[in-house]
C-alpha cells in the first residue's frame, strides 16, 4: 500500500466571518479569499495579521522570560571573564549540529575559550553520556553547555557533577515527570512552571534565546548574533517545529540570511544542493539541506557537520559538503533496503485490522535510518510506528513516529515499565529496550493506542482551508497566498477544494509514480500534478464522472516557462 491508496477524510474549517479581517482586502492589498482563509485560521485583528505577514525581529520575546536565564548568563559571563574552558555538548541531528555551530561561533566572537563535543550515534548514542562527559573532561572543560539535549540525562549529569563539572542545560524536549537534573540552570520552555510564552522552540531556538540573553547581560548589541540566523533557520525548519510566532520570525529572517550567507559551509551546501541563486523557502531546507546534514549523524560521525558550519575556508567547506552528500546517497540506499524489509515484515507479521500500532525490529537495521523509515511506514499505513534495531547483546535502540491524534511521548510514558529509556516530542521519540521486554512493550504500546485514540483517528485527514470555484485559482490568488511564506507546521500552504470538475483528455503517469492531468470547469482549465499519486489514475473515469480535488495552488517553472498548476493532495470522484 502506498500513500495514494489511503482514504482521506477532508476536514473543512468552520467559516468565520470576522469583519475586521475580511476588511483587510483594501488595507493590506489581500485577495478576499485569502482574507477568509486568515479568518478561518483564527486571526482576529489587524495587528495579528500584520505581525504574521511581516515577521519582525523587533517582536522577539524578552529572553529573560525563560526561567533560569539570569543564572545561565551570569555563569557563562563569569567563565568568559576568567577564561575558563567552555564545552558545548549537542545532539547529532540537524537541530543539534546547527545549535552547536551557533553556540561555538557566538561564544568565540565573545573571545571565549570554547570547544564542542557531539556524540557518535553508533558509539555513545543520543544525549549526554558518561563516556561523553569523560571526553569533555579530557578537553579541559570546567563548564558544559548542552544544546538540544540534557533534560533527561540524570545519571550523566550527576556523573559530571561528581567530576567537578558545572552544567547548563539548554533543551526543548519534554522533561520527564519528577525532579529535574541538578545543574547551574535549565533553559527549556517546556519545563514545568516556565512562563515563556513560546513552548515549541527548536533546540536551536532555545540556544538562540540564550545567546540573546547573554548579549543583553553583557551590554552587547544583537547585530553579530543576527548574522547566525541562517543556522537558526536551518535547525528550526529541519526540526519541524510550528512556524508561528517566534519560530516564524526566526525562520523568516533566517531564510533571508541564508540567501546571502557568507559562511563557507552554507555556501558550499547550497551550491551542492543546486539551489544557489534562488529565493529560498522552507522546502529548500527540508528537502535540500537538511537530509545532507542529517546524513552524517545518521550514518556515522556528525562532527563533520559541525566542522562544515565552523570552517572559514571555502575549499575545506566544499570537501566537507561532498562528504555530506556522499553520506546522504549511502543513507538513501540503506533507506530503500530497510523500507522493503519493513514492508515485508508488516505483510508477514501484522494484522492491521486488529493492530492500531506497528512495531518492527531487526538485528540488521542501521539505527540511523529508523526514524526516516518509520515516517515512510506512516505515509503508507497511518499507524503510530516504532522501528527497533537490536545489537548482539540484545540491547535495542528504536525510533518512534506518530500520527496527528496520538502523542507518542505520552504513549511511551504508559509503556515505561518495559523501556530502559525514552525521550522526545508529540510526533517523534527515541527509546531503548531489551529484547526480553520487547513482547511486553509491543502489547502494551497497542493497548495504550486503544486507550488514547478512537478508531476514526486512524483515518488520515486533509485540512481544507477553503472551497473555491476553479476560475478563482488564478495569479491574483496565488500572489496573496505567497505572503504566508515561510510555510511549515502550524502554517501549511493553504489547501483549496474545487468541485464539479471535468478531466480534459487522458490523465497519465509521469516520472516514477506521479499523476498528471488537466481539469476544466466552465471553460477554465488548469494543470494538475499529483506527486506519488499514480494509483489515483484508476479512480478517474474520464467518460462520465466529475471530480473534486483538494490541492495547493502554485507556479510551475520549466525551461523558463511559468504557469499555474494545482499540486494535488487528494481526489474524490462524484457519486
Amino acid at each position: 500500500m502506498h500513500r495514494s491508496n489511503l482514504k482521506h477524510r477532508w476536514i473543512s474549517p468552520a467559516v468565520i466571518f470576522n469583519e475586521e479581517i475580511l476588511a483587510l482586502e483594501e488595507k493590506l492589498g489581500l485577495h478576499p479569499l485569502v482574507c477568509q482563509i486568515l479568518s478561518n485560521r483564527g486571526f482576529s485583528s489587524l495587528d495579528e495579521v500584520e505581525k504574521f505577514l511581516d515577521p519582525n525581529l523587533g517582536d522577539l520575546h524578552d529572553p529573560f522570560l525563560l526561567d533560569g536565564m539570569e543564572r545561565a548568563v551570569e555563569r557563562v559571563a563569569s567563565a568568559l571573564h576568567n577564561n575558563e574552558r567552555i564545552v558545548v555538548y549537542g545532539d547529532y541531528d540537524v537541530d543539534g549540529i546547527t545549535s552547536i555551530s551557533l553556540m561555538v561561533r557566538y561564544l568565540r566572537q565573545l573571545e571565549g575559550d570554547v570547544g564542542y563535543y557531539i556524540p557518535h550515534r553508533m558509539v555513545e548514542g543520543y544525549g549526554v553520556s558518561e563516556a561523553g562527559i569523560d571526553r569533555v573532561i579530557e578537553m579541559g572543560a570546567s563548564l558544559v553547555v548542552t544544546v538540544d539535549c540534557g533534560i533527561s540525562a540524570f545519571d550523566a549529569i550527576e556523573y559530571a557533577r561528581g567530576k567537578g563539572l558545572e552544567v547548563i542545560i539548554t533543551d526543548h524536549h519534554e522533561p520527564a515527570e519528577g525532579p529535574l537534573p541538578e545543574v547551574v540552570a535549565i533553559l527549556n520552555p517546556k519545563k514545568p512552571g516556565d512562563r515563556y510564552p513560546e513552548k515549541e522552540l527548536a533546540g536551536i531556538g532555545v540556544a538562540f534565546k540564550f545567546c540573546q540573553g547573554l548579549n543583553e547581560h553583557l551590554g552587547v548589541g544583537q547585530s553579530q548574533l543576527y548574522e547566525h540566523l541562517d543556522l537558526v533557520a536551518i535547525g528550526s525548519v529541519a526540526d519541524i517545529v510550528p512556524l508561528l510566532g517566534e519560530n516564524r520570525i526566526l525562520a523568516s529572517a533566517g531564510l533571508e540570511k541564508l540567501c546571502t550567507s557568507e559562511k563557507p559551509g552554507i555556501k558550499a551546501l547550497i551550491e551542492l544542493a543546486g539551489i544557489r541563486g534562488k529565493k529560498l523557502g522552507s522546502s529548500d531546507i527540508v528537502f535540500g539541506l537538511a537530509p545532507r546534514i542529517n546524513a552524517v549523524g545518521r550514518m556515522g560521525d556528525a562532527e563533520r557537520g559541525v566542522r562544515l558550519f565552523l570552517t572559514d575556508e571555502m575549499d575545506e567547506a566544499r570537501e566537507l559538503a561532498k562528504i555530506l552528500d556522499s553520506e546522504n546517497r549511502l543513507r538513501r540506499q540503506v533507506d530503500v533496503q530497510t523500507l522493503e524489509e519493513a514492508r515485508e515484515a508488516i505483510r508477514r507479521d501484522i494484522n492491521l485490522d486488529e493492530r492500531w500500532t506497528i512495531v518492527l525490529h531487526s538485528e540488521n537495521w542501521h539505527p540511523g535510518v529508523l526514524g526516516i523509515v518509520a515516517s515512510r511506514i506512516i505515509e503508507e499505513h497511518y499507524r503510530p510506528t516504532v522501528l527497533i534495531s537490536f545489537d548482539e547483546t540484545g540491547e535495542g535502540k528504536g525510533s518512534a513516529r506518530s500520527i496527528a491524534k496520538f502523542h507518542i511521548h505520552d504513549a511511551l510514558k504508559g509503556c515505561a515499565e518495559y523501556l530502559d529509556a525514552f525521550g522526545g516530542h508529540k510526533y517523534a521519540a527515541g527509546l531503548q529496550v531489551k529484547r526480553e521486554q520487547l513482547d511486553g512493550f509491543i502489547e502494551r504500546f497497542d493497548e495504550v493506542a486503544h486507550e488514547m485514540m478512537d478508531e476514526s483517528d486512524l483515518v488520515p485527514e486533509i485540512s481544507v482551508d477553503l472551497e473555491i470555484d476553479l476560475l478563482q485559482a488564478n495569479d491574483s490568488l496565488l500572489s496573496s497566498i505567497e505572503r504566508f511564506r515561510p510555510y511549515g507546521p502550524g502554517n501549511p500552504k493553504p489547501v483549496l477544494v474545487a468541485s464539479d470538475l471535468s478531466v480534459v483528455g487522458y490523465p497519465k503517469v509521469v516520472g516514477t509514480n506521479h499523476l498528471k492531468m488537466r481539469v476544466r470547469k466552465d471553460g477554465y482549465q488548469i494543470d494538475v500534478i499529483g506527486f506519488g499519486m499514480a494509483d489515483k489514475l484508476k479512480e478517474i473515469n474520464t467518460a462520465r464522472e466529475k471530480i473534486s480535488i483538494a490541492f495547493v495552488l502554485e507556479e510551475n517553472i520549466w525551461n523558463n516557462n511559468r504557469q499555474l498548476q494545482a499540486n494535488l493532495r487528494d481526489i474524490k470522484v462524484s457519486d
